[in-house]
């Protein structure tokens, strides 16, 4: 067990909220938290809880989780993942006169969009995928 210092807060985590406060005290208004120190704060996931952490640094537990996110490889949700910038959906082979297709898309903000066929197609199933990607929330 690590050590604690007269706050109850371990040696580890002390040492990088003196580094935050440090930093503070010489900070100028609008400056970003430096990469060192973030490194810092992620470093000490998975030791110490994002909310126990953030806490005693005084930071944003959403900035802190996605940084620790990124560092990691953990996503709490396949929602955060990033969005492909292009798929190819090729359905000439797959859907013959008598196959059925079904096509299900989420976004980000949980709308949700599915779509059956059963043989051809007579509309273009890349537009209706485009407008449901580029609408308006």
């Amino acid at each position: 067990m690590d050590p604690k210092d007269i706050t109850g807060i371990s040696s580890e985590l002390n040492k990088v909220k003196s580094a935050f406060e440090a930093w503070r005290s010489t900070k100028t208004k609008g400056s970003r938290i430096p990469q060192d120190l973030w490194k810092q704060a992620t470093a000490l996931y998975p030791s110490y809880s994002i909310g126990k952490i953030a806490t005693t640094l005084s930071l944003s537990y959403t900035d802190l989780k996605k940084r620790v996110e990124n560092k990691t490889g953990e996503h709490s949700s396949f929602l955060n993942d990033p969005v492909p910038a292009f798929m190819e959906l090729d359905f000439s082979s797959a859907c013959s006169p008598m196959s059925e297709c079904v096509v299900e898309m989420e976004d980000g903000s949980g709308a949700k969009m599915r779509m059956c066929f059963r043989g051809k197609t007579d509309f273009d199933l890349l537009e209706l995928g485009k407008s449901f990607w580029m609408r308006r929330s």
